[in-house]
């Protein structure tokens, strides 16, 4: 069952890529590359983490980097103490900060989504 929801999603996705938004389809674009970068990559603190995802997909999308002057870190920790000494609690506050958050039903492809980890300490 799950490859036909695949097959679906890839039917619409070929369909509104062909006559849709275009920036709808800008974002899709931009989301398969961002996807095809990150795939399979493990977790690394400062170089391939949730902060550094999504300042991917906003140069992706045309923006500066958003970590560009952000201090180096190398682990949970030290992600923590960057967030803190930046003024912020935790990444959301970073990132609603900059960008007025949206709701459920206004997001498309490439949006930045907040989904609470399985991993206690990641929370």
């Amino acid at each position: 069952m799950a490859w036909y929801r695949a097959a679906v999603a890839i039917a619409v996705t070929a369909v509104i890529l062909r006559y849709g938004n275009k920036e709808l389809t800008r974002r899709i674009l931009a989301c398969n590359r961002v996807v095809k970068r990150w795939q399979g990559m493990p977790l690394i603190w400062g170089a391939w983490d949730c902060a550094h995802l999504c300042a991917d997909m906003a140069v992706e999308l045309g923006f500066s980097n958003p970590m560009k002057y952000w201090p180096k870190y190398n682990s949970l920790l030290e992600a923590r103490k960057t967030l803190k000494k930046k003024g912020f609690e935790t990444l959301t506050e970073a990132v609603t900060s900059k960008i007025k958050p949206i709701t459920i039903g206004e997001l498309m492809p490439s949006d930045i989504v907040e989904i609470k980890s399985d991993i206690p300490r990641m929370n």
